[in-house]
């Protein structure tokens, strides 16, 4: 004689089933988050390391200061916001073709004062007005934390330039805040090449 399931039975295992159910759906809701996150902070990461490559890419074609008017000159120091870990940073470049182009980093605060900076970039012809500004501000990242600058003279590290020549190394450093507020910094190193004197 076959026997059945009672409906305690039944109603016991229905609801064993909906709690299985309802922490693999949890499990499953976080595991797309955390996939979300992920893929956003690699994206981040990818754009920021191409910033970087750009920016190493115009400094190792940068124009030595005997070929540059004095305004065009490499220079790096802090920027306007004196809390901020941000850098200025100006040059003359042979990126861009014919004469050359006078370019500049820096981080512009947000329109909220508690925010992350936007950091942006500036080309003009080196033979420009000098009432221009320096050009329409291209916009590269948002929610810049840190945009650090340092230059190797040959002997130290140094955080500002502003000599006659151009610098034997150069670190850049970025960091852009995430969607926690958290903010991973990414640096690279650019080694100029040393010019015999002419």
């Amino acid at each position: 004689m076959r026997r059945g399931f009672t409906l305690v039975e039944a109603v016991l295992a229905l609801g064993i089933t909906a709690l299985v159910l309802t922490a693999l759906y949890g499990a499953l809701g976080r595991a797309a988050v955390a996939r979300e996150r992920g893929i956003r902070s690699v994206d981040r990461t990818a754009t920021v390391q191409a910033v970087l490559l750009r920016v190493a890419h115009e400094i190792e074609a940068a124009i030595p200061p005997g070929d540059v008017a004095a305004s065009d000159r490499f220079t790096v120091g802090r920027g306007r916001e004196e809390a901020a870990p941000w850098w200025s940073l100006r040059f003359a470049s042979w990126v861009g073709g014919g004469d050359g182009r006078a370019l500049a980093y820096r981080v512009d605060p947000a329109q909220d004062p508690s925010a992350a900076g936007v950091l942006v970039r500036r080309a003009t012809s080196r033979f420009a007005p000098p009432e221009r500004d320096g050009g329409q501000p291209a916009v590269l990242l948002d929610r810049v934390r840190a945009f650090r600058i340092r230059c190797f003279d040959g002997e130290r590290w140094r955080a500002s330039w502003k000599e006659p020549t151009l610098p034997r190394a150069v670190e850049i450093s970025i960091a852009v805040e995430d969607d926690t507020g958290a903010a991973d910094e990414v640096s690279t190193t650019v080694t100029l090449p040393v010019r015999a004197p002419s």
